[in-house]
């Protein structure tokens, strides 16, 4: 048994290194071939059904050729109005029959701007000071030291949750804590 132990590793390990060798020939072989040259492009195109032009010939789309059989000129739609000979004098200037004043109930309020969202993922491992910086790029909070410290006195630093959280910009500190260390 001791020596048919040997013959059928070394069997083994041939077969194995045999069939990875030759998985490597056939991916070798299945690349595709580069086109390296004007013909081959072209041939390439030909057997797939598609046409090739020199970069110095000019190639219209469809709807850009009817305009030129139709005569028009692409991009040219329409006629230029004629341009009166002499401009007309109004008689009168006309002036409203009544003044119109604005009152405060028809004008409108200006409504205030809506907060912009940003959603910022917080990868797994992520510290407090990672994600402080994360913060403050996408604009959320303005400070990253008094943020960091604010977390760390509200004990933030080791509950920190993993994934993809919504805030809007200039949040509270307290609000971006709850959102990042409450449990889904």
């Amino acid at each position: 048994m001791m020596r048919n132990r040997h013959f059928l590793f070394g069997l083994g390990a041939g077969l194995i290194i045999g069939a990875l060798l030759l998985q490597l020939m056939n991916v070798a072989q299945t690349q595709p071939q580069m086109l390296n040259t004007e013909e081959e492009v072209r041939n390439a195109a030909k057997a797939l059904g598609l046409k090739v032009y020199d970069s110095s010939e000019q190639v219209y789309s469809e709807q850009e050729w009817k305009e030129r059989e139709n005569g028009e000129p692409a991009g040219t739609t329409a006629s230029a109005p004629p341009s009166p000979s002499s401009p007309e004098e109004p008689s009168e200037p006309s002036t409203p029959a009544e003044p119109s004043t604005p009152s405060k109930a028809e004008a409108p309020a200006p409504s205030p701007a809506p907060a912009e969202m940003v959603d910022i993922r917080i990868p797994a491992g992520s510290t407090l000071s990672q994600v402080a910086d994360r913060l403050k790029s996408a604009g959320v909070i303005t400070d990253k030291e008094a943020f960091v410290q604010l977390a760390k006195k509200w004990n933030a630093t080791r509950i920190i949750q993993t994934g993809t959280f919504t805030f809007t910009k200039g949040e509270s500190f307290k609000s971006i804590t709850n959102k990042i260390t409450k449990k889904k």
